[in-house]
């Protein structure tokens, strides 16, 4: 065989990268199939004629990262603290749906709770009229178009499939729950027709949460306040104009929750403004506190004498509200305070689960 020849040929490596060997070959073709041509004989010069490459010379590429150990074990407790928050949230909107529902003391503090709470309907003024009136059909449209361009802007169409997915999932949660759950009546209230959960208030936490889960990087913060502060708005102004009760609005953020946590995807990037993160959840969980000890002095306070005065129709809410004007400040701060912390623990972990 004269005028020893070599064809190169590329090769993947397993690791990215790409491999360049020689295979002998005569002059008019080599040995084997998918030969094309053939290259003069390499000179005896370590790097060949003019620096040519030698054979056997890896060309470096970057080559996409493999799933780690460390990764996996970071991804575990994260998908265990998605699945345990919305079970979380599906366990509370059953405890609060069956205490405010289907017991005597349920309905009277969660009625009372409202007439207290519509007392605060003048201060609000105007600021609460107009954050509930932006909920409405046409609001829906525009904030879902604004989520499909941002997606598409992102290059996330799935992403905003899953927001979109979410939001239609939480609204028919609600109308389904409205329609199933039938209010019994032990002579609480003259409203005995079911109101739970609250649509104004599922509408306005899904399209908060859609906002926040495809909200790029630096607006993913602003993106959970302002859905945090429009959805505490919207919830304490149903209860303050006469439209919910309070169990009517946190089992509305819960469903909202439960069905954001199992949609959202986990994603592996960096976090954005952690210090503010951390504020909204102190926030929350100062809140449910306060909650919870001012549900346990009004569960104390409320005596079976009182509720049979409210039961049998010799008092008024608004009068037994007014024999004591610091209950009536108690119980509004109780539904003030726990819808607060229910909306900031749920926008908090769902924008959780953006991972470092």
């Amino acid at each position: 065989m004269t005028g020893r020849q070599s064809h190169l040929s590329e090769t993947p490596s397993t690791n990215g990268e790409t491999e360049v060997f020689s295979a002998p070959s005569t002059g008019a073709s080599s040995v084997g199939e998918g030969a094309t041509r053939t290259l003069p004989e390499a000179s005896a010069h370590p790097e060949g004629p003019r620096g040519a490459r030698p054979a056997f010379a890896r060309i470096n590429r970057p080559a996409s990262p493999a799933p780690t150990k460390t990764a996996s074990r970071r991804y575990r407790p994260r998908l265990f603290r998605r699945i345990s928050a919305a079970a979380g949230c599906a366990l509370l909107s059953a405890i609060i749906a069956f205490l405010a529902i289907f017991t005597v003391k349920g309905q009277a503090i969660d009625t009372l709770s409202m007439e207290a709470a519509m007392r605060w309907a003048d201060p609000l003024g105007s600021l609460g009229r107009t954050v509930t009136h932006i909920i409405s059909v046409p609001a829906m449209i525009i904030i879902g178009v604004v989520v499909v361009v941002i997606a598409w802007l992102r290059r996330r169409p799935t992403l905003a499939g899953r927001a979109l997915g979410m939001v239609i999932a939480a609204n028919t949660t609600t109308q389904v729950a409205k329609l199933l759950i039938e209010r019994p009546d032990y002579h609480m209230s003259a409203a005995t027709v079911n109101s739970l959960p609250s649509g104004h208030t599922t509408v306005a936490m899904s399209l908060a949460l859609a906002l926040v889960m495809i909200a790029p990087e630096w607006f993913r913060g602003p993106a959970a306040w302002i859905g945090y502060l429009w959805t505490s708005l919207v919830g304490i102004s149903v209860m303050m104009f006469g439209w919910h009760r309070p169990s009517d609005v946190l089992v509305a953020m819960a469903v909202c929750g439960f069905w954001a946590l199992i949609l959202c995807p986990l994603e592996d990037r960096p976090r954005h403004g952690v210090p503010v993160q951390k504020a909204m959840v102190v926030i929350a969980l100062a809140s449910a506190i306060v909650a919870a000890l001012g549900l346990v002095y009004s569960l104390w306070a409320l005596t079976p004498n009182d509720l049979a005065q409210m039961g049998s129709g010799g008092i008024t809410y608004a009068e037994f509200l007014d024999a004591l004007p610091r209950r009536a400040h108690v119980l509004a701060g109780i539904s003030s305070f726990a819808v607060i912390a229910v909306g900031g623990l749920v926008i908090h972990e769902v924008d959780r689960l953006s991972g470092e």
